[in-house]
């Protein structure tokens, strides 16, 4: 028996069959391929602008920690204390905030009765590990039952006896008994500059984000928005949460060509200020 083969005819539709079913493949392979590569370029963003959000809201949170908050005698509307009882300073605007905060923990106390004055700015406390010659402290005589502060820079250190340097800011005629609380007290700065955020808290200054922002927005215990600029009286009666809300731009675009765009936005109470007043 004859084998017959394929005619031109046949040839070219078999062909024409085959060639349409493998660009179907290529075109779904190349579809999926890019929804892969959109996607992890929307998660890696996503998972940035919540971190750099946990970050900036740990800070805030904190705002005042080892301050020598509620004190009657340190209080933030004192003029003559200029803004040393200021958790938050009032150069905070939208986009940029200088928050004071026991950063990493480092306290101690006094161990002998210390008042201050012209000539006697040295005191001996517990324990000086943590401390260092440039490091702005403040003391709190709150678990003294008192109602007093300080913020001073110290100026030298011998053993553990703590001296601080002239200019420091304190409660009147203030005393401060032994047990009297000594913190490390660090400013730290958010930026929303245009090359991303960036935080410095006096030692070093890092970069959160390339093409990043954060915008801060200022509530009451109510949560109706504050008006800015902040107010030493606003700080201390009515300031009790923060919106902060972090957009992240990757440097890569999706496969359309188009930027995709991040974004985190949480609400932070200020416990600090709140368990102050």
């Amino acid at each position: 028996m004859k084998e017959r083969g394929f005619s031109i005819v046949e040839f070219l539709v078999t062909t024409t069959i085959v060639a349409g079913l493998l660009s179907a493949v290529v075109a779904g392979f190349l579809q999926t391929t890019g929804r892969t590569y959109d996607n992890q370029i929307m998660s890696r963003a996503e998972e940035e602008a919540r971190t750099v959000l946990d970050v900036i809201a740990y800070d805030i949170r904190m705002a005042g920690a080892g301050m020598p908050m509620g004190q009657a005698s340190f209080a933030m509307t004192d003029a003559t204390l200029g803004d040393a009882a200021l958790p938050i300073l009032l150069s905070a605007t939208g986009s940029y905030i200088q928050v004071r905060t026991n950063e990493v923990g480092n306290d101690t106390v006094l161990t002998t009765s210390f008042v201050p004055s012209a000539s006697t700015r040295t005191f001996t406390v517990l324990s000086n590990i943590g401390f260092e010659v440039g490091d702005v402290i403040y003391l709190n005589d709150v678990t003294q039952g008192g109602t007093r502060g300080l913020r001073g820079t110290i100026e030298s250190i011998s053993g553990n006896n703590i001296t601080i340097q002239t200019g420091y800011s304190t409660s009147p005629a203030a005393s401060f008994p032994s047990g009297t609380l000594v913190g490390r007290i660090t400013t730290v700065t958010y930026n929303s500059s245009p090359s991303g955020i960036t935080r410095n808290d006096t030692v070093a200054t890092t970069r959160l984000g390339l093409n990043s922002t954060v915008a801060f927005t200022y509530l009451d215990c109510n949560g109706t928005v504050l008006a800015l600029p902040l107010t030493a009286a606003i700080e201390a009666t009515s300031l009790c949460a923060m919106n902060v809300a972090v957009t992240v731009t990757p440097a890569q675009t999706l496969k359309n060509g188009l930027p995709y765009t991040a974004s985190a936005e949480q609400r932070v109470t200020l416990r600090n200020f709140i368990l102050s007043r």
